[in-house]
């Protein structure tokens, strides 16, 4: 499953009707907020949510980044997952 970066999201299949997308925006030069995250009844079961959690932490690392989430799923992924704990921020 290849994940893709577009523009204030990144995503699973086609950008303009992705299968899979987790969405965000910049809330400052160092911060941003994940507002959405969704996978197709295609892909639910297949851990396709988790991997795009895993992917926003690895694109806010590669870009010097905190995240804030008001995606209450990408906030639960990020607040009790030790591996975000360099990257999240907290909830928005």
């Amino acid at each position: 499953m290849e994940i893709k970066e577009g523009k204030g999201q990144l995503y699973i299949g086609e950008e303009s009707n992705p299968d899979g997308h987790i969405v965000f925006e910049e809330v400052d030069a160092n911060t941003w907020e994940v507002t959405h995250t969704e996978v197709s009844e295609s892909l639910k079961g297949t851990g396709a949510g988790g991997k795009l959690v895993d992917a926003m932490a690895d694109y806010a690392r590669k870009n010097d980044k905190k995240l804030l989430a008001s995606c209450s799923y990408a906030n639960h992924k990020l607040k009790k997952g030790e591996a975000y704990q360099d990257v999240y921020k907290g909830e928005a």
